[in-house]
Order: structure tokens, then sequence, then C-alpha cells
């Protein structure tokens, strides 16, 4: 997907919030990000069709999990220099964020990795776990 639509995604949610819900799958929301805190709640979702943000969008069953957002900064971060990035979720919730990175003065592209692991059971934000 294209790093700049994932960056705004995360820009607009709630970060006093603890944990971001995401949620992949094969209908409708497709992809979803949300954040439940003291400012408030947030909900981003992107249609899997829209190609302005995906390459391509493959999802076999709906997979719904919370991450820590402390967690998360860091790939959220790498987004601000990141051309695109792939997105994997397995089946044990365990979330893969890829980032292709270019230096167009080197004509290089490298890639940076993150691997996060998803709360435990009942460890989300009361409000988004109703």
């Amino acid at each position: 997907m294209q790093s700049h639509c994932l960056k705004e995604a995360f820009d607009e949610l709630d970060w006093s919030s603890t944990y971001v819900n995401l949620v992949l799958s094969p209908d409708e929301p497709f992809f979803r990000l949300q954040t439940s805190g003291n400012l408030g709640s947030c909900q981003v979702d992107y249609p899997k069709h829209s190609e302005e943000v995906f390459e391509s969008f493959e999802c076999s069953q709906t997979q719904s999990n919370f991450y820590k957002l402390s967690v998360l900064q860091p790939t959220v971060k790498a987004l601000a220099i990141a051309a695109k990035t792939q997105v994997r979720m397995n089946q044990r919730g365990v979330l893969s964020m890829q980032h292709m990175v270019t230096d167009s003065k080197q004509a290089s592209t490298c890639f940076i990795d993150f691997f996060i692991l998803p709360s435990e059971e009942g460890e989300s934000d009361d409000e988004m776990a109703d």
C-alpha cells in the first residue's frame, strides 16, 4: 500500500489510546484502524479496491487484533521516508510491516521490516472491547 496513505491513517488516530485495533477482512471494512482513548475514538477504513491506497489486497479470512500504539510508534515513524508499505498478519496475529525506502541519489532501494506481536487477550481499551 502507499505509505503516505497509511501515515495519514495513523495521524488521524487518538494517540492517547493505549491500543489500536487492526482489522483485515475479505468483506467490509477490508482494512480498518481503530482507537479509543481520553480524547475520543477514531476509526479509519480503506476499501480494498482503492487504487490510490492499495497496489494489491489479499485477505482470505477476517482477523482483528489489538496492538500497543507505543510498540507501533517506530514503524509509524518509518512511514515518513517509505514509498510503499506491505502489511501482513499471520494466523496468530503477528503483524509484519515492510517499508520500501528508495534513495534517489544512489539509485538504491532498501527495506525496513517490523514484526509486532498482538496484545494479550483482554488487554484492549475498554471502549473498543464492547
